[in-house]
């Protein structure tokens, strides 16, 4: 007895070529070539599972080789035979088909035709149902080979909607129903929607269970998940042979038993789903337009509003809707239960059209909460969602921005439009108005603000800004409300439902002039005012001065000049002011007033001098144009107001203070020159000058180390270098008040 490779012959046979191509190894019994007949037997016959437990089976014998006259083969076995198929390779020649007898017996005999015309046909297949023993009897040149019924099956778990916890984990099983033994298992990964065992044989004729249940760690009951199995065979089935096909389960639950049969290639799928959620709101009146649902708000009052819900896909509500509820007009609820977790919109409707996936919200009225009318949201397996409201208010929405129109970044200064990198003016008040209706709004940190005009409005509308102190309107726009701007508001007609964009309105800060002066001084003496002008925008300034004397004369005069280096002391080569002069946003142009008391001036004379900044605003329509002024009033003091003494002190020697002293040379000497107001006025513009001594040189000078009130400051304003000799003078700014006094000092070194 040999066992061979199949096909066993290369000459011909049915088996070889006809069928059951691609078998491994050597599964073929044959008797080749030998005197009288053979045979092989299969004694003490069981089929036991992985576990060890016996199961039922279903054996198979086939014919390995073409069977000519006289060859036979005697199958026995301690069942019954069973028919499975008859192969037939070539067309019949004369010779005949082979005969079978014995099937449903225990012994089966297959007998060549009469005729050795190398026919071929003969090849059959033979099935006997759980045999203690079974053996093959050959005559002539004879093959066979035994089978076991193992149909594959397929197990898959599926979650295409999601969890109820992150933590869910499922374990697919194929087992034996009885006694219970598991053939293949596998379980879930996280974030996995899916899993399979594969392709798993078993045996044939046994009743196996397909079931799932919750793997370790999972944070759900399986009972928290619907589920449902569908099957599919895609092999031939036992009906191939004249048998019944498996009945294959299907439908809900989660366990599902089944008996797999020779021919079988089964694959079912279970799917598990989380049970539906209810998606729960309110369609509100948001009467104080905030976007939220709070205490007291309810429905809008409207009958016929719906909220439909459709399937989401990359944003696109998909037609046509699955659902629609009906919102209740007092309540403004609405509910849409049995929803699976998935991706959605819900959709506010005047209908309850599921192919009409459109959003629209009643007339007159706009969206605050969910504005567009459309909400985008995921329903998850969890649990249910939030609420998801649609907030609506009746009447109309304007929105624009309070700029600086002052040509920032390239904009364009004072045109009404925000270009360039013009900013916003945060915290400005924006008030509409018409007939008893009132809105406000108050603009953000970028200078936007919105108004919401309710519906009780009628008539034309005021539109204006709260220019912000120091500020002053320069141009602006309506926007898409159809309506005019006229510096500074802007006048339309509101419309019910409707929102209006682009009410802007531009500002600029005020130019800010000055200060006012007003000094004492001695007549036949020259006075300077110092002045600043800083633009809150571009434009173009003409300055001037002028004055009104008391009395007109003799005659006083003034010269406006520009302190080019803004130091409010008039330098060398500074220019008188003339003509107009440009500027842009925060510059800032320094003068100089200066002012010749009359030598014939009497005291208590008086001018008053008016220094004007006539401003241009630029690009501005219609124009805009702004002047400012500043006033210098100068008073003419008595003669004998101011007293001047002077003494000096040995420092060398320690000597005191007097208006004499004897020094030696190389001694240093400080003198100390006090300055009293006598008179009745403060005196301003005050001045001291004095000189080093002759035989003397310069050490160094000094104001006082503390100034009297109304005495604003002090300067070292000439000097001569150190070990030089020459003028030395103080200035001070402020006024020297009536019976107020102030002491300088200097030092000299006696040369010698």
């Amino acid at each position: 007895m040999l066992l061979v490779a199949e096909p066993s012959w290369t000459g011909g046979g049915a088996f070889g070529h006809g069928a059951y191509n691609g078998i491994s190894g050597k599964p073929i019994f044959y008797w080749l070539n030998q005197v009288g007949t053979g045979s092989v037997t299969l004694s003490s016959m069981s089929v036991k599972d992985g576990s060890g437990n016996a199961r039922s089976f279903v054996f198979y014998a086939a014919d390995g080789e073409n069977t000519n006259a006289p060859e036979n083969i005697t199958y026995a076995s301690t069942a019954t035979w069973s028919l499975i198929d008859t192969v037939n390779y070539y067309a019949a020649f004369n010779g005949g088909a082979l005969t079978l007898t014995g099937t449903g017996t225990t012994s089966v005999l297959e007998t060549a035709p009469p005729l050795n015309d190398r026919n071929y046909n003969a090849s059959v297949v033979l099935g006997t149902a759980n045999p203690t023993q079974v053996s093959s009897t050959y005559s002539g040149n004879e093959a066979t080979l035994f089978a076991l019924a193992l149909p594959p099956v397929t197990f898959n778990v599926s979650i295409p909607a999601g969890r109820v916890s992150g933590s869910d984990q499922f374990t697919a099983s194929i087992a034996y129903t009885s006694p219970a033994a598991t053939i293949r298992s596998v379980t879930t990964g996280s974030g996995a929607t899916s899993a399979t065992t594969g392709a798993t044989s078993v045996i044939g004729t046994n009743s196996i269970t397909l079931s799932a249940v919750m793997a370790a760690g999972s944070f759900s009951a399986l009972s928290t998940y619907s589920g449902s199995v569908s099957c599919s065979n895609s092999g031939p089935g036992a009906s191939a042979w004249g048998g019944t096909n498996t009945v294959l389960p299907g439908g809900a639950g989660t366990s599902f038993t089944l008996t797999p049969q020779t021919g079988d290639n089964i694959t079912c799928t279970l799917t598990l789903t989380p049970p539906p959620q209810t998606i729960a709101g309110t369609v509100y009146n948001d009467a104080n337009h905030n976007g939220a649902l709070d205490a007291g708000e309810s429905g809008t009052g409207i009958s016929g509003l719906y909220v439909k819900l459709a399937s989401d896909s990359g944003g696109t509500c998909q037609s046509p809707a699955t659902a629609a509820a009906a919102v209740g007009a007092a309540s403004g609820a609405y509910a849409l239960p049995g929803v699976p977790a998935g991706d959605y919109c819900l959709i506010l409707s005047g209908n309850n059209t599921l192919t009409d996936v459109s959003p629209a919200l009643p007339a007159g009225w706009i969206g605050t909460q969910s504005a567009s009318g459309v909400i985008h949201l995921t329903v998850i397996a969890s649990g249910p969602p939030p609420p998801q409201s649609f907030g609506l208010f009746s009447g109309s929405k304007l929105s624009g921005v309070v700029f600086a129109d002052t040509g920032a970044g390239a904009g364009v200064a004072n045109n009404g439009v925000q270009d360039g990198a013009e900013p916003g003016i945060a915290s400005v008040a924006v008030q509409a108005s018409g007939g008893a209706v009132t809105a406000g709004g108050v603009s953000s940190s970028n200078g936007a603000y919105t108004l919401w005009i309710p519906a009780t409005a009628s008539g034309a509308f005021t539109i204006v800004p709260t220019a912000p102190s120091g500020y002053l309107a320069t141009g602006g726009g309506a926007g898409t409300t159809g309506g005019s701007y006229t510096r500074p508001s802007v006048t339309f007609t509101p419309s019910s439902g409707q929102t209006y964009g682009g009410v802007n309105f531009g500002l600029v800060p005020a130019n800010t002039f000055g200060p006012s002066g007003a000094q004492t001084a001695q007549a036949g003496t020259t006075l300077f005012y110092a002045h600043a002008l800083v633009a809150g925008s571009a434009g173009t300034v003409t300055l001037s001065a002028s004055s009104s004397d008391s009395p007109s004369a003799p005659a006083w005069n003034q010269v406006l000049y520009q302190d080019s280096n803004c130091n409010g002391v008039l330098d060398t080569g500074e220019p008188q002011v003339s003509g107009a002069l440009t500027m842009s946003a925060g510059q800032k142009i320094c003068l100089i007033l200066k002012v010749l008391v009359p030598a014939g001036a009497v005291p208590g004379a008086q001018s008053s001098a008016t220094v004007s900044a006539a401003f241009s605003y630029s690009n501005a329509s219609p124009t805009l144009a702004a002047t400012l002024t500043a006033s210098d009033v100068t008073t003419v003091a008595s003669p004998a107001a101011l007293a001047l003494t002077k003494v000096v002190s040995d420092l060398t020697t320690g000597s005191s203070a007097a208006t004499a002293d004897n020094a030696n040379p190389g001694d240093t000497l400080q003198y100390t020159l006090t300055v009293t107001n006598n008179g009745a006025q403060p005196v301003s513009a005050l001045v001291i000058n004095d000189a080093t001594p002759a035989f003397t040189t310069f050490v160094s000078a000094a104001c006082p180390a503390t100034l009297p009130a109304g005495v604003t400051s002090c300067t070292v304003s000439a000097q001569p270098a150190l070990g030089a000799s020459g003028q030395v003078q103080w200035t001070f700014g402020g006024a020297l008040g009536a019976s107020a006094s102030l002491a300088v000092t200097y030092q000299v070194k006696i040369g010698g």
